[in-house]
């Protein structure tokens, strides 16, 4: 009795010379593939941070609904793009996520402040607007729940009077 057994044939792997994978890969990137070089980092620093909040509240970004803020900070990013006073491009993203950070971190150091210290503390340029920022928010939250409360009242009167 013979066993077949298949044979195991290795196939050849293509051999690249150091040059041709330079053509290969330049052929790429002049196609509009992927580069080799890291996407630039883009740190804000203070200097970008105040120009993020003075565009945030020149467009008045901060006191949008949630539902539409995305389209607000597209154009705060389109404006901030066009004036050429960033020093990298940016998108909507990724300023809401840094005003979201700077908030998030400003109503924790404020309360901080307020618990550990009665004495009036000097503002910065960054801090006075974070300031002026967040009192906008708070305002709106009370007059949106004062809206809601009114609106509830009347409904519960309508009701009554059916």
């Amino acid at each position: 009795p013979f066993i077949l057994l298949p044979l195991l044939v290795a196939r050849p792997r293509p051999v690249y010379s150091p040059r041709s994978r330079r053509t290969a890969m330049a052929e790429v990137l002049s196609e509009g593939g992927p580069t080799n070089r890291p996407p630039v980092r883009r740190k804000f620093g203070e200097e970008e941070d105040i120009l993020l909040l003075k565009e945030i509240v020149a467009n008045g970004a901060h006191a949008v609904r949630r539902g539409s803020q995305s389209d607000k900070f597209d154009e705060v990013a389109t404006s901030l793009n066009a004036n050429g006073v960033m020093p990298w491009s940016t998108d909507g993203k990724h300023c809401i996520d840094r005003y979201r950070l700077l908030i998030a971190t400003f109503r924790r150091a404020d309360k901080a402040r307020a618990a550990t210290s009665g004495a009036e503390e000097e503002f910065g340029e960054k801090d006075q607007l974070l300031s002026d920022i967040c009192n906008a928010i708070d305002d709106a939250d009370e007059r949106g729940r004062l809206e809601r409360r009114e609106a509830s009242r009347e409904r519960c009167r309508t009701t009554i009077r059916r």
